[in-house]
């Protein structure tokens, strides 16, 4: 009896599989509305206008299947767009008629003119604005244009009683009609038209070639066959050449328009979107249908889709892998209404795609292959990703709860902020590390490679913590406040922050925790927006301290100098106030490159003393990131080339001369550049993480005082930049910015001078400059030995220099820039040698220890001169930072020793000539910028008088 029951259950699930096998069958036109189809196979079948409304499909196999409409549907809206080609035709010849010989006679040109710019309105509307834009405009201009024709027949009749009985009242009546019914028609056939073409063009495929792409498709000549239908019906008996012409312009017009936009709608251009979901039904009428059907993990592999309607449709897990015809169907809002989610979803190919914030929930993509994807912000809830390929893509704050990642491959993804819950499947993921956070920081592992399971173990931590990052630092009163508001609103939610971690320049990462139940992304924007709202409170109550502290300084320096003055009066004669000396060094630059790529913040330790002693003041402080800085420097520089180059610069060979105009074309740029430049380095060093060292100095330092700043640093940006903009040393007039490098070493000097100065003179290249007037201003100096060496040889300079004791040396003429960035530039000896400070390593050594006291580098990019030379005790260096114009040179040099030779430091000197360098800016643009010291923080200040004693 049990063994009839078992086969009596076997016969039943055999006949129940036989009910529900559809493969390859042709099912047109049929039925299953409301059944339960689930695991049903239609592999294979013609389903071309079958109705599956409200059906359940779970697991159904539609493999191969082929969906459509019925030829007599493709027939009917053949037919319809016969019929508005046709129409358009029609209405091509009515607004002709304006056209005609008897009425142009009658009426006058100003209907003809009306419909030719109504045309022209509407075409150029829609072509540039889209459809929107195209039906406004053209309603407008027909409204303005009548009233203003009424207008000029109220003015031209003398009053609106004659124009009520007047033959120009009923052509305006006329104009009025002819515009309305005019634009009536465009929105009939145009739009109609386009719909109906669209329509077709997605029922019958795409079109598949290049070159048919080019072409009319069938469609469209029928559309072009059924208006020349039209306008021939009529044009041959309607009188005079210029209405025929007309008629066939107006309707080509009309046909064009109706081409465009049914193109437009298939390509699903944004401008055309509200005339979507009308294309999409007329493409989905009599078409198979899935409307509000479940189709549940439903397959679709491989089956021709064309104009079915899933509007409502169930689609979980539903698999259109290898599918056609999926941009034309009717999708509502499924997942299936984003072009590039639909291309992922048929294809599975998305490598390097640009998918931000899409939509591809509860998605069949196993095996997908989304290497370097951007999906920022997109949401993965639910989607099966089983193997998929993730290797270096972004995933930064998606939406991945319940995703199932297993077996798929990581290595390289960033996962900033992403959002996953308990039932994230991570099991079996292969990834050798991560990033944590963007561009590629926050390596996990910091080293080596994760071992088998590592990757999920690490991220069960994740699970129950919402990271909160900040980039530019942490105020923990605005981080406190917003906790406790977020806490406040949330008294369900049990939060506590788990850690606070620096993770330098400026980053800091805390970590919440919370419950693996709650939604994450909710209280990570809670959190955010509590902070930015407290934050900005906090800087408020800040900057109003700030305030009162910049008061209380004032109030101590003004103290300090009736102090002073005070002190004077009662001391008949003191000594020579002591200079001071500050040195900003910046200790840990984030880019060491020539390039300035990789910038980021760096800490600067300041130190402030008197000379010759010890700091008395030393402070660690912060530099935000000079990334903008960097960009804005290298725009200026790059527009300050093309400005030197046509000007006589001490740069290799002299540019070539250029007229005014050209001149103010490529100077407006730079000055842009350079405006941009100073306000980036005011902000940068004005910025609240340089505060306690700005306050020091200006604590510290008077305004009176003679200060020898260095900025120290290694980086070869930082000592580019024109930091003397800085709006700090328009304070301290006394005070002059000085470059050194990260590490330096002082060497006495134990060579004897006599009662003259002894400078050495090297006059190089000199082709196309003037450096005679450089040697008559140092032969002009008092108590001067001059030595003159003329386009010499790279021996004569050594041995000179080896030979003879020297308090000055001097140079003057070309330069030139290696040809690789890591090589130091070189000074041009003669037409055809050229020497770099590298090769003249031991005999600057050697020098300097016999007394060499200062050099002057009249030429241009000394800083590049100086690449390889920072561990080499040298003298004093004074150079030119860029290409320098030959007059500018010779200025500087005037007032630099017109100034130096009268008893002021070096450091003054300069700055005092620099600035005399405004008087040319006129002609040669940013002279202020170019010169600048190069000088040890172990040396001392120099003056003239120390050129003649040790």
């Amino acid at each position: 009896m049990r063994g009839c029951n078992v086969l009596l259950l076997e016969v039943f699930i055999g006949l129940v599989a036989t009910a529900r096998d559809f493969s390859y069958q042709n099912l047109n036109g049929r039925s299953f509305s409301g059944q339960d189809l689930t695991g049903a196979n239609f592999t294979g079948a013609r389903l071309l206008g079958t109705r599956f409304q409200g059906a359940t499909l779970i697991q159904a196999r539609f493999n191969g299947a082929r969906a459509g409409s019925r030829p007599v549907v493709i027939l009917v809206l053949a037919f319809l767009l016969v019929m508005v080609g046709l129409n358009v035709g029609i209405t091509g010849l009515t607004s002709a008629t304006v056209f005609r010989p008897e009425h142009v006679a009658h009426a006058g040109p100003a209907e003809g003119v009306l419909v030719y710019a109504l045309l022209l309105v509407f075409m150029g509307s829609l072509f540039l604005h889209g459809p929107g834009l195209a039906l406004l405009s053209t309603l407008l201009f027909i409204m303005i244009g009548w009233i203003g024709f009424l207008t000029a027949e109220s003015i031209w009749l003398g009053g609106a009683a004659q124009v009520l009985y007047s033959d120009r009242h009923t052509l305006s009546i006329a104009i009025g009609t002819t515009g309305i019914a005019m634009w009536a028609g465009l929105l009939t056939n145009v739009f109609v038209g386009g719909g109906l073409l669209a329509s077709l063009r997605s029922k019958c495929g795409p079109v598949e070639s290049t070159t048919s792409r080019l072409l009319l498709h069938r469609w469209e000549v029928l559309l072009l066959l059924a208006v020349a239908l039209g306008v021939l019906s009529g044009v041959l008996s309607m009188p005079g050449a210029l209405a025929k012409g007309s008629a066939v312009i107006i309707s080509l017009a009309r046909v064009v328009s109706i081409i465009y936009i049914a193109r437009q709608i298939v390509a699903e251009h944004s401008r055309f979107v509200w005339l979507q979901p009308l294309t999409r039904a007329a493409i989905a009428w009599g078409s198979t249908s899935f409307r509000d059907a479940n189709l549940h993990q439903a397959t679709f592999t491989t089956a021709y889709l064309q104009s079915a309607d899933f509007l409502g449709a169930t689609l979980s897990f539903t698999d259109f892998h290898r599918a056609q015809g999926l941009d034309f169907v009717r999708f509502g809002q499924t997942i299936l209404r984003d072009r590039p989610v639909r291309h992922l979803l048929v294809t599975r190919r998305g490598q390097g795609q640009v998918l931000r914030g899409a939509n591809v929930s509860f998605a069949q993509l196993t095996g997908a292959d989304l290497t370097g994807a951007d999906l920022t912000n997109a949401n993965l809830t639910g989607a099966d990703f089983t193997e998929v390929c993730l290797e270096h893509a972004n995933l930064s704050q998606v939406g991945a709860l319940g995703t199932c990642f297993e077996s798929g491959l990581f290595t390289g993804a960033c996962v900033e902020a992403w959002n996953i819950d308990s039932a994230t499947r991570l099991e079996g993921i292969r990834c050798s590390h991560v990033y944590l956070l963007g561009d590629r920081q926050e390596r996990r592992p910091s080293q080596g490679d994760f071992a088998p399971g590592e990757f999920a173990r690490l991220f069960q931590e994740v699970l129950h913590t919402v990271d909160l990052i900040f980039r530019n630092g942490l105020d923990f009163s605005a981080l406190l406040s917003a906790f406790k508001q977020v806490q406040h609103e949330n008294p369900d939610t049990p939060l506590s922050i788990r850690s606070i971690e620096n993770k330098g320049d400026g980053m800091v990462l805390v970590k919440v925790d919370a419950p693996a139940e709650v939604d994450k992304a909710q209280i990570h924007a809670e959190l955010s927006e509590e902070y930015a709202a407290a934050l900005k409170a906090v800087e408020a109550r800040y900057q109003a301290e700030l305030a009162a502290k910049d008061e209380q300084i004032d109030i101590y320096r003004q103290h300090q100098t009736a102090l002073t003055e005070l002190t004077q009066l009662l001391v008949p004669a003191k000594t020579p106030a002591v200079g001071k000396r500050v040195v900003l060094k910046v200790m840990e630059p984030v880019q060491l490159s020539t390039d300035f790529s990789g910038v980021g913040g760096c800490q600067v330790m300041l130190q402030i003393g008197l000379e010759g002693a010890l700091p008395h003041v030393e402070v660690i402080g912060e530099l935000p990131d000079f990334s903008a800085i960097a960009h804005h420097y290298s725009e200026w520089k790059q527009a300050y080339g093309q400005i030197v180059h046509c000007l006589d610069t001490r740069i290799q060979a002299p540019g070539s001369q250029i007229t005014n105009i050209s001149f103010q074309e490529i100077l407006f740029p730079c000055q842009q550049a350079a405006r941009q430049l100073k306000l980036a380095i005011n902000q940068w060093l004005d910025s609240p993480r340089f505060r306690p060292l700005k306050e020091q100095l200006l604590e510290q330092l008077q305004p009176t005082d003679s200060i020898r700043v260095f900025w120290q640093t290694s980086d070869p940006l930082l000592r580019q930049l024109p930091l003397q903009m800085w709006r700090w040393f328009d304070r301290y007039s006394k005070a002059e910015l000085i470059v050194t490098g990260a590490t330096y070493r002082h060497q006495h000097s134990t060579g004897q001078s006599p009662n003259e100065i002894r400078i050495l003179s090297v006059l190089g290249d000199r082709t196309g400059l003037d450096v005679t007037t450089d040697q008559s201003l140092l032969a002009a100096l008092p108590d001067v030995s001059l030595t003159l060496l003329d386009a010499p040889s790279a021996q004569q300079v050594t041995d000179q220099l080896w030979d003879n004791p020297w308090d000055i040396l001097f140079f003057a003429g070309h330069s030139q820039q290696a040809d690789q960035k890591t090589q130091p530039g070189q000074i041009r000896l003669n037409a055809h040698d050229a020497l770099s400070l590298e090769e003249l390593r031991y005999g600057l050594r050697k020098a300097t220890e016999r007394g060499l006291k200062l050099a002057i580098f009249n030429t241009c990019e000394g800083l590049s001169l100086l690449q390889n030379l920072t561990d080499l005790p040298t003298p004093p260096l004074v150079v030119m930072r860029h290409p320098v114009p030959d007059q500018v040179a010779q200025v500087f040099l005037k007032n630099l020793l017109i100034a130096f030779s009268e008893g002021l430091p070096l450091h003054q000197a300069v700055r005092e000539a620099r600035e005399k360098l405004q008087g040319l800016e006129s002609q040669f643009p940013f002279a202020t910028w170019l010169p600048v010291i190069c000088q040890s923080p172990a040396s001392q200040p120099l003056s003239w008088q120390d050129l003649y004693v040790e």
